[in-house]
């Protein structure tokens, strides 16, 4: 990324924030937040989900709403970079869906992947990207906060 600070990817779940989204919320502030405090020392890229930006504006409006304003003010703070690659790889999807050979990252998923040092956010098929690439993971709890957020 051309400077000496890591890069860490940070990300959120669609069934995450669907099923417990008060939590969910109170955490990714929290996270935001410890973010703000060491932004000198590192930089945060917040990856979208694709099915999350897909699904939450029809199936969950007011959730969707809410989770809109925390982007606009992660964007307009520079808290970090807002990687929105999911529309390209929905569309490299629907092209592949049918002989998709998976499990691979998609090449949205693999360029952030390429550009971060490490990974922090819910477990699933991206963070095993992470490990399968050799770079350090770390899962986030919705049930724990540090204190500086809720």
């Amino acid at each position: 990324m051309g400077t000496d600070k890591p890069t860490i990817m940070y990300f959120v779940d669609f069934s995450a924030l669907y099923t417990d989204a008060e939590r969910m919320f109170a955490k990714i502030r929290d996270v935001l937040e410890i973010f703000r405090e060491n932004r000198e020392s590192v930089t945060l890229l917040w990856h979208q989900d694709p099915v999350l930006m897909r699904e939450l504006p029809g199936k969950k409006p007011e959730l969707w709403e809410r989770y809109r304003a925390i982007l606009t003010e992660f964007e307009e703070e520079g808290l970090g970079i807002l990687d929105d690659t999911s529309a390209e790889d929905e569309e490299y999807f629907a092209q592949i869906r049918t002989d998709y050979p998976g499990p691979g990252p998609t090449p949205g998923e693999q360029r952030a992947i390429d550009r971060c040092d490490a990974f922090y956010g819910d477990g699933g098929y991206l963070s095993n990207c992470f490990r399968n690439a050799g770079k350090p993971v770390m899962l986030q709890d919705a049930g724990i906060l540090s204190g500086g957020a809720g």
